[in-house]
C-alpha cells in the first residue's frame, strides 16, 4: 500500500507540473532538486583553498567558485560548468566533482553558476560561459593561474 502512495504521490505531482506555467515551475522545483542533489553527494576532496566571488556579467553578477589544489602554482586551470539541462544546478551541485578534479589534477577549478532558463533565455548561460572564460584567461596571474593551460569541462547541459 505504502508503493501505492508514491506513485500515486508522483502521478499526482507530474500532473501538477504539466499544468502549470513553465515559468514557475523550474523555478519552484529548482530549490527542492537541487538539496536533494547536494544530499546525496559524499565528505569532498580536500584542496588548498576555496574562493566564492562574482563577476561582471552580461546579465549582471555571475558567480563563481574557484578550488585550489596543494601546491605552488602558477596551476592549470580547467572551467567547469554544471550540469542540469540548463534549468537546474548550482555550484553545490557540482562541488564533488569540482573538488576531486582539483586535487586529482591539481589545477584550479573555476565553476561557474551560469544564468537559468526559463528566466533566462538562450543564450543566456553560453554567455555567462564565455564571459567566465575570459575572465579567468584575463585574471589566471591573480589567481595563481597559467592562462596558457585553461581547459574547459562540465557535465550534461554544462558540457555543451
Amino acid at each position: 500500500m505504502k508503493r501505492f502512495s508514491v506513485y500515486l504521490y508522483i502521478i499526482f505531482s507530474l500532473v501538477i507540473i504539466s499544468t502549470a506555467s513553465c515559468a514557475v515551475v523550474p523555478s519552484s522545483l529548482r530549490v527542492v532538486l537541487n538539496r536533494r542533489a547536494v544530499k546525496f553527494q559524499g565528505a569532498p576532496e580536500k584542496v588548498a583553498q576555496i574562493e566564492n566571488t562574482t563577476i561582471p556579467g552580461p546579465g549582471g553578477e555571475i558567480p563563481l567558485r574557484i578550488y585550489t589544489p596543494e601546491g605552488t602554482g602558477p596551476f592549470p586551470m580547467l572551467m567547469y560548468f554544471h550540469g542540469g539541462g540548463f534549468v537546474l544546478g548550482n555550484l553545490d551541485t557540482c562541488k564533488n566533482v569540482c573538488h576531486f578534479l582539483s586535487k586529482t589534477v591539481g589545477c584550479i577549478v573555476i565553476a561557474v553558476d551560469y544564468r537559468l532558463a526559463p528566466e533566462h533565455k538562450f543564450p543566456a548561460a553560453v554567455e555567462d560561459a564565455y564571459t567566465a572564460t575570459a575572465w579567468a584567461a584575463e585574471h589566471a596571474e591573480e589567481i595563481n593561474g597559467d592562462a596558457s593551460r585553461l581547459a574547459i569541462a562540465g557535465e550534461s547541459a554544462g558540457g555543451n
